[in-house]
Formats: structure tokens, sequence, C-alpha cells
């Protein structure tokens, strides 16, 4: 006798429950392979976006390129980039984007010159007379002299303490100096004569301490008569101009800004990354420390300034007082042929500069250049008399200077580097 089993309903209804589990489980798990995959590619995607910023910059930093030739040499992926380039002081602002769909990546970069040559401490225009060396100055790297070359010397009772007067190779310089990019010069003109601005600050944040701008945004502008800035901090994309005078105090928070004023005082104790463009006089204290950016920067267009040979003690356009320190850029840009009898640029002793110093008329070295000088004469102010193209005490030592470092771009040296990553 055969007897029917029943199954219960119970029963088919777990299994019918277990199916459904697995299912979901099984269509869960190709659900995260899928997104895993596609979150994957994304990731991939939006790395490469990352780089592709970092290599646009850098072919537009190559030597002799251009952007229309080198867009060629990028590959069809789908991610567009455009590079938008202006002058930030004597600085390159270098502003990437690379966007694929809906994602960009932004980078910001203030880019300058490498030096002349990684060897290279000094180049001194060829005035037709000698170079005299005296005291314990020191140049160690090649140096470019006038033909008549370089002779040890005698100041006030003080001979040339050292053995050779160059430690490196001596080579001949000419009777011009090496070219400055001129559109430099252009954005440094501008800087100074302009007469209206977009997007000045508005007199209510005049007032306040605190004021911070991207780069990714337009550039605000600070403008009055006579400034002083004490107790504000400044960051970011912001130009602050002086039709008169600016002073920075100790209490100033300076950050990768831009100061333009005929005279800029930089008071004993200041610290911060910043550049000063000026028409006539730029005054760092003592015991300042200007940070990699800085430069201060002086085109000089006076025609009628004194140029006798009574001019002992007058200022010069840029002093550097003792025990400061600037790591950068300290120029001086002349457009006159007018022989001068007082320094254009005057580094105290024990004051320090650690890049590029580049002066169109005469330089008063008693400090330490870490890196390169170009000038058109040393001078020495000492015991009531004028010594032209003499060193005295001055130190040059390109050895020292940080490789990385950028400056100013000269004509004939069209290599690029950055001096700083913004975003």
């Amino acid at each position: 006798m055969k007897y029917k089993k029943k199954i219960r309903g119970g029963s088919l209804q777990f299994v019918l429950f277990i199916g459904a589990v697995i299912a979901v489980l099984l269509l869960t798990f190709v659900l995260l392979s899928y997104t895993h995959l596609l979150f994957s590619k994304k990731t991939d995607r939006f790395v490469e976006t990352i780089k592709r910023t970092d290599l646009v910059l850098q072919m537009a930093l190559q030597e002799e390129s251009s952007m229309e030739r080198n867009s060629q040499r990028l590959p069809n992926d789908g991610i567009s980039t455009e590079i938008d380039q202006k002058f930030w002081g004597v600085y390159s602002l270098n502003t990437v984007t690379a966007t694929f769909q809906k994602n960009s990546f932004t980078r910001v970069a203030l880019t300058g010159g490498r030096l002349p040559g990684p060897t290279t401490a000094l180049f001194l225009k060829d005035n037709d007379r000698p170079m005299v060396i005296v005291g314990r100055a020191k140049i160690q790297g090649d140096a470019f002299l006038p033909k008549q070359g370089i002779r040890p010397g005698n100041i006030g009772g003080q001979a040339f303490y050292g053995n050779r007067p160059i430690q490196g190779r001596q080579r001949l310089s000419s009777r011009r100096l090496p070219g400055i990019d001129g559109e430099i010069r252009s954005s440094i003109a501008q800087l100074l004569a302009e007469a209206h601005q977009k997007n000045i600050v508005q007199p209510s944040l005049v007032t306040t301490n605190e004021i911070k701008n991207s780069f990714k945004e337009p550039t605000l502008w600070l403008d009055g008569d006579v400034l002083n800035l004490s107790g504000k901090k400044l960051i970011g994309n912001i130009i602050v101009r002086g039709t008169q005078q600016l002073v920075i105090e100790p209490t100033t928070h300076l950050q990768d800004v831009i100061l333009v004023a005929p005279q800029v005082i930089i008071k004993d104790g200041v610290k911060g990354t910043f550049q000063v463009i000026s028409s006539k006089n730029i005054s760092v204290g003592k015991e300042c420390e200007l940070s990699y950016p800085s430069a201060l920067v002086i085109l000089d267009r006076e025609k009628n300034k004194s140029a006798g040979r009574n001019s002992f003690g007058t200022s010069p356009e840029i002093l550097i007082s003792d025990h400061s320190i600037v790591k950068g850029v300290v120029s001086y840009f002349n457009e006159d042929d007018k022989q001068r009898y007082y320094p254009q640029i005057r580094i105290d002793a024990d004051a320090q500069v650690v890049g590029q110093v580049h002066c169109e008329k005469n330089l008063e070295l008693k400090g330490r250049v870490l890196g390169s000088v170009t000038t058109a004469s040393f001078i020495a102010m000492e015991n009531g008399n004028v010594y032209q193209n003499h060193l005295f005490n001055g130190e040059m030592d390109v050895t020292q200077v940080p490789g990385e470092f950028v400056g100013v771009g000269y004509a004939s040296n069209a290599k690029q580097g950055v001096a700083k990553w913004l975003y």
C-alpha cells in the first residue's frame, strides 16, 4: 500500500525564501562588483585629470616651447585642459585647469626664471675699470669680469685678507648686462602706473584686520595715500597700493601679496612672504625675514636725479639693514645712462640675500648673497670717500643657493621653474 506524503506549505515558502536571499546576494555581489569597477575607473580618471594639470604646466615651462605645439602631444582621452598665464609681480602666475566630464581640478603655481648659470656667482658689467676686492670679501663661483680683471686693494688700512679673489673660473663680461625679460619690466611699469582698478576693496573692509582672497578669484585691490598696515593680516590674491607711502609693522602678516608704492618702509622685525614694487625707495629694517619667494623691486624712471660726486650720504633706493634676510629677488631697474656716486642697492653687514640680486647701477655689498649677483658696478662708501668698483667685505656664494630657486627671468635663458605651489 502506497501513502502519499504531503509537503507542507511552510517548507515551500522556506525554499522560496532561501532562493530569494541567494538571488539578492548574487545581485548585490554583481552590483558591488560593477560599482567597484566604475568607481575604480572614475578614480583612475580623476588621478589622470590631476596629473594632466602638472603635465601641462611642465610643458608650458619647457624651454622654447609653445602651448599650441605641446597640446598636439596630449592624448585624446576626453580630458580637456586650459592654462591662464599672467604676471604676479616679477613672477608668473600660472593657473591650469583639467576637466573630465563633470569633474575638474585646478593647480595654481608661481613660476620664474632659472639663474643664468648654476655656477655663476657674479656678472659685473665692463666699464673699462678693474674690480677691486678688499677686506674679507669672497666670491665663491664663476665670475664674469671686465677685461681689466680683478685685483686686491686697500680701504682705510684694510687690505684683502683672502688667498684668491675668486673661488671659481674667471670669464670675460661685456658692456651690457644680461637682458631682463621685457615683459617683466612692462608688468612692473603697469603696476606702478595703474590709475584705476576693478575689484577695489570696499571701505568697510579696509577696517577689517584680516582679508583673504583666493588666486581662483579676481584680484582685490586695497588703495590709499599713506597706508600703515599695522595689525593687518592679508593673504593671497591681494595688491595693496599706496599713492605715497606704505608702512609695514612687525604686527603685519603678509602672505603672497604685492605691495606697490613710491616709498615702502619695512620696520624692524617684520616677517612674511610678499613682493614690493616701488619707483623710489624701499627700506628694510633690522632683523627682518622675508621668506621665499619674496621680491624687492624698483623701477627708477627719474631722469633728473643728482649724479654728482657730492651725493655722499644719499640714501640708497633699496636698503637691507643688519641681520635681515631676504629670500628671493632684489632688483633695481634703471632707464638712464648717468653715472651715480652712491649705491642704488645697499646690503648691510650681517644682512643676507638668498637668491638673486640684479642692479643696473651701483651695488654696495657688505653682507652676503647666497646666489647670483648681476650689477653694473660695485661701490664702497667709507670714511667720507667713494670707492668705485670696490667690493669691501661682501660675500657671494652661488653654491649655497637651492637648486630649485627661480627668480627674474633673463631673455637669454628661457628655462623656467616653479617657485611655489599656491594650490
